[in-house]
C-alpha cells in the first residue's frame, strides 16, 4: 500500500473525480500530510530502528543530529537508547541526562563518555571522548522516509491503521476543496447510539467515523516497555473522542 493508493481511494472511490488531476494532487497531499502526522504521534514497531555504529570525534562533546558523524537513515524522531563502544571488549549504555545538569557542571576533561543530553537538533556527550575510536549505536523511533515522487512511498504501518488513513485523508481533502460540511460529518458523532449487532460495514455511511476509528485503534495500542527510564519514548495512549 502506497500513499498513491490512499489518494486513489479518496479521489476515485470517495470523491468520484476520475481524471481530475487537480483533485488528484489534493488527495495525494492530504494522504502525505496525515501519514506524517500519524507517524509522529504513534511509535509503531515498524518505525523502530537500530543505527549502525557511528563514530565520535576526539575532544568533541556536541554533535548535530543528521550531520556527520550522526547521520540517520531513516531520519531520527526520538531516541530510545544509546550504547557506546570503546573497544571490541568494552561497551556500555549511555544514561540520558538533561542539558540543565550539563550547564551546571564545571568543564570536564576528555574521557570515556557516560551520559548524553539532547538539546533541540543536537546531542551532547559527557565527558568529551578522549579517543576517536569510540562509536555509538542508537535505537530510535524514526520518521518515515519519503520517496521521490513522495506519493510512491509505501506505508510502513500496521494494516489495521489503513482505514483510518483513508478517512483522515478524505477529511483533509474535503477541507482543501472547501466542502466543510462533508468534512465535519466525518468527525461529528451520530447522536443515535449504535444498535446491538452493528457491523463494521456501516462505517462507509456512518457519521463520526473518524473518532470511532481512533478510539478503536488507540484502545489496542500498548505502551512500549523497557525504554530509557530517564527521558525517552513512552507515549501516553488515551482514547480520542469529540464528545
Amino acid at each position: 500500500m502506497t500513499l498513491d493508493d490512499i489518494a486513489t481511494w479518496v479521489y476515485v472511490n470517495a470523491l468520484h473525480r476520475v481524471g481530475d488531476t487537480d483533485v488528484q494532487d489534493v488527495a495525494r497531499q492530504a494522504a502525505r500530510d496525515f501519514y506524517l502526522v500519524l507517524c509522529d504521534k504513534i511509535p509503531f514497531d515498524e518505525l523502530m530502528v537500530t543505527s549502525g555504529e557511528l563514530p565520535l570525534t576526539i575532544n568533541v562533546a556536541s554533535y548535530a543530529i543528521g550531520a556527520a558523524p550522526l547521520v540517520f537513515s531513516p531520519p531520527l524522531r526520538s531516541i530510545s537508547n544509546v550504547r557506546i563502544t570503546f573497544s571490541a571488549s568494552s561497551s556500555r549504555r549511555l544514561r540520558r541526562s538533561h542539558v540543565r545538569l550539563y550547564d551546571s557542571q564545571s568543564v570536564v576533561a576528555p574521557g570515556r563518555p557516560s551520559t548524553y543530553a539532547r538539546w533541540g537538533s543536537r546531542i551532547e556527550v559527557n565527558q568529551p571522548p578522549d579517543s576517536g575510536a569510540y562509536t555509538v549505536r542508537f535505537r530510535y523511533w524514526s520518521r518515515p522516509a519519503l520517496l521521490t515522487p513522495y506519493y510512491n512511498t509505501p506505508l510502513v504501518i500496521p494494516d489495521a491503521w489503513l482505514e483510518l488513513v483513508r478517512w483522515e485523508s478524505l477529511f483533509r481533502a474535503y477541507y482543501a476543496l472547501d466542502q466543510i460540511e462533508k468534512a465535519m460529518a466525518l468527525v461529528t458523532p451520530n447522536p443515535v447510539p449504535d444498535q446491538p449487532g452493528t457491523t463494521r460495514t456501516r462505517r462507509t455511511i456512518e457519521p463520526g467515523i473518524i473518532p470511532k476509528l481512533w478510539n478503536d485503534l488507540l484502545s489496542t495500542v500498548s505502551q512500549h516497555e523497557n525504554v530509557d527510564e530517564d527521558f525517552s519514548i513512552n507515549p501516553q495512549i488515551r482514547a480520542y473522542s469529540v464528545r
